[in-house]
């Protein structure tokens, strides 16, 4: 049976993984693979681990296997940074690549072995993180692997709530500033489960062969797909001096249509293109 490998972006609110596994009861998650900004590291470290939060989680969740994740380098994957060191926030462009680097470096060290089923979270991080990581899954998404984002109800999302959410808790009760009291039993959790383009079997037998930044594996994916599916047909129609191109049809005046014709006819007979207008008087 595959490992189940849950891969979470995370930004400063660490509840997002909590209320994420908390959902995936039924189906546990083997081990955590956290993408986060060092600001989101010393979050999660002070509200999951230091605070006891993630200890007591375990004890309500009892998992029948263990739950591989702690403070290390494996299960928390730091964002790079602009020359040495890691991203303390994601605010640029250069930022921005570099993250989009990063996240689909990460997925496809997982996609890439069989024997692991992912669940993919974007439920942290900067809205430009979630985006690429649910690009980055319809890029290497197998059958099987999800990609999920997690809601809570109002307050239960708020960090003035105290103390705050993380899972529902027998017992025990949050209060909002004015003095409103809400149990956390009745805190309702939704995992989304998110549709996507596995793209990754348009291309198939190149996925090991694809380059390593973002950038590149978007443009040679765009390649494979506009080469298999390849460019309209091009009609011409003298009757009528007009042109058809898939489903639509060009009106064209006599001039035109002659040059139309004409640079057919050299593509028809592998003439090399223009290069320039000396060319095309000659």
């Amino acid at each position: 049976m595959p490992k189940h490998v849950l891969i979470s972006l995370c930004g400063t609110s660490p509840a997002v993984i909590t209320e994420t596994v908390y959902q995936l009861r039924d189906d546990l998650p083997r081990e955590i693979i956290v993408i986060t900004t060092t600001k989101g590291h010393a979050c999660l470290t002070q509200e999951l681990f230091a605070s006891g939060i993630w200890t007591k989680f375990l004890a309500v969740l009892k998992p029948v296997d263990d739950i591989k994740f702690c403070d290390n380098a494996h299960h928390i994957r730091l964002l790079p940074g602009a020359e040495t060191g890691n991203a303390e926030d994601i605010v640029d462009d250069p930022g921005n690549a570099r993250m989009a680097d990063f996240i689909l470096g990460t997925l496809r060290q997982f996609t890439e072995n069989p024997d692991t089923k992912i669940t993919f979270s974007i439920a942290g991080g900067r809205k430009t993180m979630s985006a690429v990581g649910a690009l980055s899954m319809s890029l290497l998404g197998r059958r099987g692997d999800d990609l999920c984002h997690v809601l809570v109800n109002h307050p239960y999302d708020q960090p003035a709530l105290q103390p705050r959410f993380y899972f529902p808790e027998v017992g025990k009760s949050h209060r909002m500033p004015d003095g409103t009291v809400y149990s956390s039993e009745q805190a309702q959790i939704e995992l989304c489960r998110i549709p996507y383009v596995r793209q990754r079997y348009l291309f198939e037998d190149s996925v090991k062969r694809l380059p390593g930044d973002y950038s590149d594996v978007v443009r040679q994916a765009n390649q494979w797909i506009e080469a298999a599916h390849g460019p309209d047909a091009l009609e011409l129609m003298p009757q009528s001096y007009s042109c058809r191109i898939g489903a639509r049809i060009i009106a064209l005046s006599c001039f035109e249509f002659t040059v139309v014709w004409l640079l057919a006819l050299r593509r028809l007979e592998q003439e090399p293109d223009f290069t320039n207008t000396t060319d095309f008087k000659d």
